[in-house]
């Protein structure tokens, strides 16, 4: 869990060359992440062993086009289960449904195991 302060998201997708890493929980609930880090987190789908991928992203700052990049994390290489929370963010609800719905797509080998994406800033849906 972060400290409060920005955290190096690209030091955190760096994680996606450790040899044997299988299962990943990070919990980086008001962390102050912002679209880049999601897009950096996004790149945890290189990953050549992650089968399980919990990220807890509530009550930070991502904007769809942060969403649209963690959708991208169904092209992931070994990924089958994820779990997402965006709880508390600055997206609009329905893209980000639009987007997320691509990871359960016809012939997707992910279950996606849960996903909390309401309650989102209203003041920054504009």
């Amino acid at each position: 869990r972060c400290c409060g302060g920005p955290l190096d998201t690209a030091a955190l997708a760096a994680l996606k060359d450790v040899p044997n890493l299988e299962s990943l929980h990070l919990d980086l609930a008001g962390c102050l992440i912002t679209n880049s880090g999601a897009i950096h987190l996004s790149q945890l789908k290189q990953a050549p062993k992650l089968t399980m991928l919990d990220l807890n992203l509530a009550g930070n700052a991502i904007e769809i086009e942060g969403v649209e990049a963690l959708a991208n994390l169904k092209d992931a290489v070994a990924l089958r289960r994820l779990r997402l929370n965006l709880q508390n963010n600055a997206f609009n609800l329905h893209r980000a449904v639009v987007a997320l719905s691509s990871i359960q797509a016809p012939g997707s080998k992910i279950t996606l195991e849960q996903i909390v994406i309401n309650n989102n800033a209203p003041r920054l849906l504009q």
